[in-house]
């Protein structure tokens, strides 16, 4: 209780600068969010009860920071998920974040994705969309491109190390459908085929104090796999296109850049597929 109270008292000073600095974030690695409730009902008695005298006078009561400024990751928190489906804590699932941080000695990996959907069953799905962002195939092609361009690896590798793990497989605890497989593969492999057309497309759009090589190299990865879908599959919907790729995005990136994200795929998509917007407003 003793070290609780202080870093109760610590968070209250540093709750200050969430006031000056309202884009400053701090991530708990690992910590879970089971006993955040608690935490936020002490952290909130604190600040009413001795703000009278307290040194930080601040514009917002603390609990306002949680899941703006102040974020947890987990491994396994099922009773912090558990919590999430009461819905009695609502900002509990804009705080915490899924990960399976392998190579870890502690991570639950290579069964990340069977332990999240046991994690996360019964839970709304707008709620589940927030805490578990991984599984999909286009967050897992985004995050193939990411690697590729980081690290240099190649692409018969990076489809071989994504695919055994759990693309198109059982080995996790459930069921990954060929066609997920072939859609992560589609876009992985037709991002670096249409390259040279996708970049320049979306760098017209950009505005022009960010060209393309001067995003964020997730961002790249994001921005080319949603223009190469818009592209050349016609057969998903722009509008759902645009939605998922946003979602991807919310996995890495603040609210801004997600903004930027949205916007960028919006125009791609009103440019190569202005049809089925017309038929929209029609």
């Amino acid at each position: 209780m003793q070290k609780l109270c202080s870093a109760v008292s610590l968070l209250l000073r540093v709750a200050g600068v969430f006031d000056r600095y309202p884009n400053l974030k701090m991530v708990g690695a690992e910590v879970d969010c089971g006993w955040v409730p608690f935490w936020v009902q002490t952290l909130v008695h604190h600040w009413e009860v001795q703000r009278s005298w307290f040194p930080v006078k601040l514009k917002h009561s603390p609990a306002d920071f949680i899941g703006k400024n102040i974020f947890t990751t987990n491994v396994d928190d099922y009773v912090g998920y558990d919590l999430i489906k009461t819905g009695l804590f609502p900002y509990l699932s804009s705080m915490t974040m899924f990960s399976s941080d392998y190579p870890h000695s502690a991570t639950i990996w290579p069964n990340s994705r069977s332990v999240a959907i046991q994690m996360t069953k019964g839970m709304k799905p707008e709620d589940a969309r927030k805490a578990n962002r991984r599984g999909a195939a286009r967050l897992a092609a985004v995050q193939a491109l990411y690697q590729m361009d980081i690290a240099g690896t190649g692409v018969n590798d990076i489809l071989a190390q994504f695919e055994s793990h759990w693309i198109g497989r059982e080995v996790e605890g459930d069921q990954y459908l060929p066609a997920e497989a072939a859609f992560f593969r589609d876009v992985v492999v037709g991002v670096l085929r249409e390259q040279r057309a996708l970049d320049p497309l979306i760098d017209e759009i950009l505005s022009q104090g960010w060209p393309l090589k001067r995003i964020e190299a997730i961002l790249r990865a994001v921005l080319r796999a949603g223009a190469y879908e818009l592209d050349h599959r016609r057969d998903v919907p722009a509008r759902v296109v645009v939605s998922e790729y946003v979602d991807v995005a919310h996995a890495f990136v603040d609210r801004e850049e997600v903004g930027m994200v949205n916007a960028v795929l919006d125009r791609i998509a009103r440019k190569l597929r202005a049809a089925e917007f017309d038929r929209a407003t029609g």
